[in-house]
């Protein structure tokens, strides 16, 4: 009677020759163990098969050194280089699709899109009191009469926020004093009527007229004496 073949003895076996082969020739000889690792190999074989029917044709890998590599360390690797394949795609898109500073695009932008970028970016300084970058986007040429949604400039802007430093420098730049907001109100006006003493005074010097009035009908003297800013109405009555 010939001798049952265990489990390492088929494992042996099955380095050498095909699973098919070995179940053909020694099948008989298999012991309860061998048997069932031998019928669990033809499963796992025919579900890998089955699921390789829906992927593109695969070559078979040969590590150095190593025998051809099929069934599920094929399907293994495919899904990995898919899954490599798709990362890279993504990293790619975000570098180009990646925001480019405004100022990179300078080159493709006409001159009049250029001067309301300017103009735009010399009010946000204002509104932020920069006046270094107030003083770059002035000698870059921006408009200073570039108007925001309430209709104000720069220098309304600037006696709103109660800025003298920023207030001086408009006015230097050639800022005209009398230009009125969507409510008719000067920048002398803004400043009298939110108490802005040291603008109010720069925008007189400068030679603001005090005697214009709002959509209300309100002069600078009239804002001031109606909240009570003495000192102001001082200087507008003088």
């Amino acid at each position: 009677m010939e001798a049952k073949i265990g489990l390492e003895q088929l494992k042996k076996l099955l380095g050498e020759e095909e699973a098919s082969l070995v179940k053909a020739q020694y099948g008989h000889r298999l012991d309860e163990e061998s048997q069932i690792f031998l019928e669990q190999m033809f499963l796992l074989e025919d579900d890998l098969a089955d699921a390789e029917k829906h992927l593109p044709p695969l070559p078979n890998w040969q590590p150095p050194g190593g025998v051809p590599q099929t069934g599920k360390r094929r399907l293994s690797r495919w899904y990995l280089g898919l899954a490599a394949a798709a990362l890279v795609a993504v990293v790619l898109l975000g570098f180009v699709f990646q925001e480019v500073p405004d100022s990179k695009h300078d080159h493709l932008r006409s001159p009049g899109q250029k001067n309301e970028t300017e103009a735009t970016d010399l009010l946000q300084a204002v509104k932020q009191s920069n006046l270094k970058r107030a003083e770059q986007f002035i000698q870059a040429g921006s408009s200073l009469t570039q108007q925001d949604e309430m209709g104000r400039n720069a220098l309304h802007t600037a006696a709103a926020n109660d800025d003298p430093e920023m207030l001086q420098l408009l006015i230097d730049a050639g800022s005209p004093v009398d230009d009125c907001d969507r409510a008719g109100q000067t920048a002398l006006i803004i400043a009298a009527s939110m108490g802005n003493l040291g603008c109010t005074e720069l925008l007189l010097r400068a030679g603001a007229d005090k005697t214009i009035s709002d959509h209300q009908g309100e002069t600078a003297e009239m804002h001031a004496a109606k909240v009570g800013y003495g000192k102001i109405l001082q200087l507008l009555r003088e």
